[in-house]
C-alpha cells in the first residue's frame, strides 16, 4: 500500500516540474519567474539602495568619476569626452535598458517579435513609412564626421559594456516577463531612437485645435 502514496507524490512532483517550466499565460514559465535565484525577486530594490560602485573598464582612457543626486539624476566627470559617452551610454543602459529596447523595435517594426500580433498593425505603419532606410541615411551622414562617429562609437561601446556584464538574475523584469535577452547596441539603433523620437515630437501638428484654445481662454483662465 505504500506504493500508491509513492506514485502519487511522484506524478504530483513531475506535473508541477513540468507545469512551472511550460509557458502558459505568460510568455516565461512560470518557475522561471518565481525562481529565488534568478527570477522576479532579484528585481526588488532596497529603499536604502545605494548606487556607490567601482568599475573598470578597459575602453575608458581616463579617470570617470559619477554622482548621482537625490533624483536620481547623474552627473559625469571625466577627463575627455569619449570617456563621458561612454558612460552616458552605461548608465542610460542601467536605468532604462527596457525602454532602449522596446522603442528602437518598434522605430524598426519590429515590436510584434517580443510583443505578438498585437502589434502587426503598428509594425506595418512603421516599415511603409521606411524608419529603418532613415535611420540609415542619417547614420551614413553623421559618420562621415569621425569626432561625432567617435562619440557614437564610445556610447554604442558603453550600452553593450552593461549589457554584457548583466546576469540572468539581473535582467530587468520587462525581460524576465516575455523571456527576451537584450540584443548588442549599434550606432544604427542610436540613429533608430532619434527617428523614433523626431516622428514622435515632431510628425504632428495641433495648430487648429492650439488656435481655437487660445481663442476660448483668456488670460485670466
Amino acid at each position: 500500500m505504500r506504493v500508491l502514496p509513492f506514485i502519487i507524490s511522484s506524478a504530483l512532483t513531475v506535473g508541477l516540474v513540468v507545469t512551472l517550466n511550460t509557458k502558459l499565460v505568460l510568455p516565461a514559465p512560470l518557475g522561471k519567474l518565481l525562481s529565488p535565484q534568478h527570477g522576479i525577486w532579484q528585481n526588488a530594490e532596497k529603499t536604502d539602495a545605494s548606487f556607490n560602485a567601482n568599475e573598470s573598464f578597459p575602453q575608458l582612457a581616463g579617470k570617470v568619476e559619477v554622482y548621482i543626486d537625490d533624483r536620481l539624476v547623474p552627473h559625469v566627470f571625466a577627463e575627455n569626452e569619449n570617456d563621458v559617452y561612454f558612460v552616458q551610454g552605461f548608465l542610460h543602459a542601467k536605468f532604462r535598458l527596457w525602454q532602449m529596447e522596446l522603442q528602437t523595435l518598434a522605430a524598426a517594426g519590429r515590436a510584434s517579435e517580443i510583443i505578438g500580433s498585437k502589434a502587426l498593425n503598428h509594425d506595418r505603419e512603421f516599415r511603409r513609412l521606411g524608419m529603418v532606410y532613415a535611420a540609415e541615411v542619417s547614420l551614413k551622414e553623421i559618420e562621415k564626421d569621425p569626432l561625432i562617429k567617435a562619440q557614437c562609437d564610445a556610447y554604442t561601446a558603453g550600452v553593450n559594456a552593461y549589457i554584457e556584464k548583466l546576469t540572468e538574475s539581473q535582467l530587468p523584469i520587462e525581460y524576465k516577463l516575455i523571456g527576451y535577452q537584450p540584443e548588442k547596441w549599434s550606432n544604427l539603433k542610436t540613429a533608430l531612437f532619434l527617428k523614433y523620437m523626431s516622428f514622435d515630437l515632431a510628425a504632428h501638428e495641433n495648430d487648429f485645435e492650439l488656435t481655437n484654445a487660445k481663442s476660448y481662454f483668456n488670460a485670466a483662465d
